[in-house]
């Protein structure tokens, strides 16, 4: 009787535990419990009881869907109260973002939903709840043991089914009644938060903040439109123009529908994003502003994009990107590939996406009552053609309604009659103005606290306003505060300007007020894009600070304390470095400070990325930055060398030399190898440079440097003191001088022609090569020879030389049939 008993608890202790009516079986790694069922409700009055169970509640709405692997049905109190669901779409739950997603069901032979319905109502729909085997039991291809199954993207992607399904796009419910109480169809709610950083949130929110007041024009529905039936939409039009809140607006909404959105800087940082194992590409929306320049093109940023753009175009197979760019430099001559292509622009200047007055009078309505201008100012400022959506944003603010039609007519005018209000009346605000100029447009109280020379720089500022050196940092802040909406924005705990139109005016101001100041605590970056010397000729740089010879001194100052510092590669791409008169102020503080010469010769760090965009990019410039940038790090005197700054070089040169020490260094012979002057390299004994001919910048000896720029009067000088003409790289590609020559192009993409100044350098040096031996034929790892890559190039005339010295058509490496195909191909096209 005992045994009896004990059985038949055992029995009843299974059947609880087991029982699905009784207690679910609660699954792991989901952020809200879920639970496994062995059916789903079948009717209204199941749905209620089984949300009861579970303890489902009217905000957290009970649904019932398959997993992800469509191995089992999983019931859960969701995030939403239901979710409208359109015709032709299934649901499951996805575990990663513990969020539902969509699937395509209009290949199934039977069931599929032919009208959009609730989650709460999925029960009239059995074949989106019936699964077996890995698969919808509905589907042709769902066959016994056969776990193939054909699953949609994150919802907002376009859903690849690789059955019998058809592409679905995602399209926004605009029911506002409906978005308080479900979801909008097809799209999902993720939960990103746990992927963002504090400062993207901070981002984000001000993105919300501007967007309160955002009007949607025929250019935004335009970009939006784009956007759902493709990867890639780049908004272009002037600065001020809106092309930026056009962007966040859609990002947002796309953030809101499910999305992962990315506000990337750069070019680079979007690349070493998508290259991360963990970025979830079907899901993921970027944002990028001026990728390839903001005040004019960028060519540093332009080759990064060129060299990564199939990376780019990979990415866009599964992602999406938004791009802002000033129009003035996406249709620069020199951009091609993806950004040319119109298919992906959306130019908001055309008369298609122009804003008309009915839009104007809306985006004004926005921010403030048209009753309170007059008709007559009305028509006028419906006139207002340049950054008319950001002057409705700025004339908001009550300072600027007073000024009425004037503010639109002579903007610039009425922010200097601002800012030299706060000078004479208000420092407080002056100062605040005066540190976001002299801290690079990023103030945070906090770092003034933990950084000397950040701190300096605040003690500086309070000195210039004429405020107490007791000031506090929160008094400034608050001032900060003030100025919001109008001067500056706040992110997180820092400030910046509220757009760069803001930026360039004041900054122009402080600079016309306090010169010698600006250019003694300014950021090296800020000289380098706003300031120069005054040379007599006509001032028509826009918001440039000229300095005039008294404040040449100061610069000379700044400039030589940079020389020593991370920012010195700033010093060597500033156009004043050339001046006559800041070259004579440089030479004599090194005169009156020797010891410093032994400090050029320290290598340290000359490429940060964050420094770039910042950086003067010339035809002159950018094959140099290029090869410095080969190594991490570089010495200021090889840079003064490489960027042919002759006589601050020779100066260093001679007197290191002079006080017999080993003036060498760690890459000076490459540096001037770069430079191609023969008066440097016989600065050098014969046995220092035949040392140096077996040491390698970035993987080249110094014979592949020359051969590289072209410097064939040096070239001669190396062989003969015995450097090796068919001497291979060591950067992985194994390729010769006369390779390294021929990989260049040297194409002006304006006219598609030569420079042939440099067209003749190359042929000279080419010449020279083989004169001395260089075999013709000789391959490099991937089997490309110096003639294939000469045809690639388009260098006719080198190619002509190659062939009259005996380079072989079919000169490969045996393995590589495909070089030997590309190789007919370019030498027909030659």
């Amino acid at each position: 009787m005992k045994l009896q008993t004990q059985l038949c608890l055992l029995r009843w202790l299974i059947f609880l535990f087991y029982c699905p009516s009784c207690e679910p079986r609660k699954l792991e790694g989901y952020e809200f419990p879920v639970f496994s069922t062995e059916s789903c409700p079948q009717n209204h009055a199941e749905w209620n009881e089984r949300s009861s169970i579970i303890n489902c509640t009217q905000s957290n709405g009970y649904t019932c869907l398959p997993n992800e692997n469509f191995t089992e049905l999983l019931e859960f109190c969701y995030v939403y109260p239901r979710i409208l669901i359109t015709k032709g779409i299934c649901l499951y739950l996805y575990k990663r973002y513990s969020r539902v997603n969509s699937y395509n069901c209009s290949h199934f032979r039977y069931g599929c939903p032919d009208s959009n319905y609730f989650t709460s109502e999925v029960y009239n729909y059995p074949t989106c709840i019936s699964i077996k085997y890995g698969c919808f039991l509905a589907e042709p291809s769902c066959e016994r043991h056969n776990n193939n199954i054909s699953k949609g993207n994150l919802p907002g992607m376009e859903r690849r089914n690789f059955s019998n399904g058809k592409n679905e796009i995602n399209i926004e419910n605009d029911n506002d009644d409906l978005n308080s109480l479900i979801e909008k169809p097809k799209l999902c709610k993720v939960d990103t938060t746990k992927k963002e950083s504090p400062f993207e949130n901070a981002v984000f929110e001000q993105w919300k903040e501007d967007d309160a007041s955002f009007f949607s024009t025929r250019a935004c529905k335009e970009v939006e439109s784009k956007i759902i039936n493709q990867n890639l939409v780049i908004v272009t039009g002037h600065s001020g123009s809106g092309k930026s809140a056009i962007i966040q607006h859609i990002a947002l909404k796309y953030k809101d529908q499910g999305w992962i959105v990315k506000r990337l800087k750069g070019v680079m940082e979007m690349i070493k994003y998508i290259l991360e194992e963990e970025c979830d590409l079907n899901s993921t929306i970027l944002v990028l502003n001026d990728p390839i320049g903001k005040d004019s093109f960028d060519k540093a940023s332009y080759r990064s994009w060129e060299a990564s753009e199939q990376t780019i175009i990979t990415f866009l197979k599964k992602g999406k990107l938004l791009i802002s760019c000033r129009n003035y430099i996406l249709f620069d001559y020199k951009v091609k590939g993806v950004l040319k292509e119109n298919a992906n622009i959306v130019n908001i200047e055309d008369v298609k996406c122009k804003l008309n007055n009915d839009e104007k009078r809306c985006i004004l309505n926005k921010y403030m009552s048209n009753d309170k201008i007059s008709e007559e100012d009305l028509t006028e400022i419906l006139n207002t053609e340049a950054y008319f959506p950001l002057l409705c944003k700025l004339f908001s603010c009550d300072i600027n309604q007073n000024d009425g039609y004037r503010f639109f007519k002579e903007p610039v005018k009425v922010v200097e009659e601002q800012i030299r209000c706060f000078r004479m009346e208000d420092r407080g605000k002056y100062c605040a103005l005066v540190l976001l100029v002299l801290f690079n447009n990023n103030f945070c109280s906090d770092d003034v606290v933990r950084n000397k020379l950040l701190s300096y720089k605040f003690k500086r500022a309070l000195n210039m306003c004429g405020l107490p050196q007791d000031t506090p940092l929160y008094d400034i802040s608050d001032n900060l505060d003030l100025l919001k909406g109008f001067f500056v924005k706040k992110i997180g705990d820092a400030y910046e300007f509220y757009h760069d139109f803001v930026m360039e005016v004041t900054s122009f101001i402080l600079g016309k007020d306090y010169p010698a100041e600006l250019t003694q605590y300014a950021d090296i970056r800020f000289l380098l894009r706003r300031v120069t010397l005054d040379n007599g000729s006509e001032q028509n740089r826009s918001c440039t600070i000229y300095l005039s010879d008294r404040n040449i001194d100061v610069l000379g100052e700044r400039f030589f304390k940079a020389f020593f510092e991370e920012c010195y590669i700033e010093v060597i791409l500033h156009p004043a470095l050339r001046d006559k008169r800041l070259i004579k102020v440089l030479l004599e503080k090194f005169k009156r400070h020797p010891k410093k010469l032994q400090e050029l010769l320290q290598t340290k760090k000359s490429m940060y990325d964050d420094h770039k965009q910042y950086w003067p990019i010339t035809d002159d410039t950018m094959p140099k930055l290029a090869f410095v940038a080969l190594e991490n790090e570089f010495s200021p005197l090889c840079s003064l060398v490489a960027f042919c700054h002759s006589e601050l070089s020779i100066y260093c040169l001679k007197t290191l030399y002079q006080s017999k020490t080993d003036s060498i260094g760690k890459n000076l012979i490459s540096a001037v190898c770069c430079n191609g002057s023969k008066g440097f390299l016989e600065m050098f004994s014969d046995e220092s440079i035949k040392d140096s001919l077996t040491e390698t910048f970035g993987g080249l000896f110094p014979i592949h440097i020359t051969a590289l720029f072209y410097k064939f009067d040096i070239l001669q000088e190396l062989i003969h003191l015995g450097a090796d003409v068919n001497m291979k790289t060591k950067n992985g590609k194994s390729w010769t001088p006369l390779m390294v020559a021929a990989s260049r192009d040297d194409t002006d993409p304006q006219n598609n022609k030569y420079d042939m100044d440099t067209s003749l350098r190359r042929d000279k040096t080419v010449q020279m090569l083989i004169d001395y031996a260089a075999d013709v034929n000789l391959c490099a790892v991937n089997g490309a020879s110096s003639l294939y890559l000469a045809c690639q190039n388009g260098h006719t005339s080198m190619v002509e030389i190659l062939l009259k010295k005996g380079a072989d058509i079919n000169s490969s490496t045996t393995e590589d049939k495909l070089v030997r195909t590309d190789m007919r191909k370019l030498y027909e096209l030659c």
